[in-house]
């Protein structure tokens, strides 16, 4: 038993190592950006969130790729991942209230 109590401390501190980061790295977005990825979250297409947030779908794609690389994720569904973790679907619709 002591072995794996180990083990599940080792893993519980590298989530919240993993969890720290995530947080250090979405503090770091643009508020254009966090938008984009609340909308990303929240499943919406390229072209509809340029419509809800008036801008161009070229430049949410732009937005996307900087996502990408600002958060370290391998593809979209990594980036949705990091931010679930993070609460950011829960935040967004708790501030929309």
């Amino acid at each position: 038993m002591p072995r794996a109590r180990a083990a599940l401390n080792r893993d519980a501190g590298k989530r919240k190592a993993a969890l720290a980061d995530i947080h250090a790295k979405l503090d770091a977005l643009s508020n254009r950006e966090r938008q984009v990825l609340e909308c990303l979250v929240a499943g919406a297409a390229n072209k509809t969130i340029a419509f809800d947030l008036g801008i161009s779908p070229r430049t949410v794609e732009i937005y996307r790729a900087n996502l990408m690389t600002k958060m370290a994720a391998n593809s979209l569904s990594d980036l949705v991942r990091m931010a679930m973790m993070a609460g950011i679907l829960e935040n967004s619709s708790k501030a929309g209230r």
